[in-house]
């Protein structure tokens, strides 16, 4: 098994399970994560996303190179999955309802050997706001 795959399923795992300390010890000292194009940058914003956020995913993911503007190499992995959590914390400012909602995911893994450079994540918030019964 690919090095960066395996550390991708450390994180998912970490992630299911809401261990801060195992998911910050799957990246590089420098990562990136950006929300529907929100991006959270370095260890500490990286690390303060996820303890605000705190959702689970089960997911199967497909391997995948992809070419940068340099004509190099970049490894990647594209993962498509079922987000299903609780809103039991503030998300974009808004109280916790504690219901349960289900939203597809997207998102695109960078790294820089065996870690996590970056996630780039995509879902639809109207969907999320809607399931939620939050009017827009």
């Amino acid at each position: 098994m690919d090095s960066h795959i395996s550390c991708l399923n450390v994180h998912l795992e970490a992630e299911n399970s809401h261990d801060l300390e195992a998911i910050m010890a799957t990246y590089v000292s420098d990562p990136s994560v950006t929300i529907n194009g929100q991006t959270f940058r370095g260890l500490e914003k990286v690390r303060f996303f996820h303890d605000r956020l705190g959702f689970g995913a089960t997911a199967r993911s497909l391997k995948s190179k992809s070419r940068n503007g340099k004509g190099t190499y970049r490894e990647m992995s594209l993962l498509s999955s079922k987000l299903s959590p609780a809103h039991t914390g503030i998300w974009q400012g808004i109280q916790p309802t504690h219901k349960n909602f289900e939203v597809q995911v997207c998102t695109v893994y960078s790294f820089n050997g065996a870690k996590l450079r970056s996630e780039d994540v995509y879902f639809d918030s109207c969907a999320i706001y809607k399931l939620l019964g939050i009017a827009l």
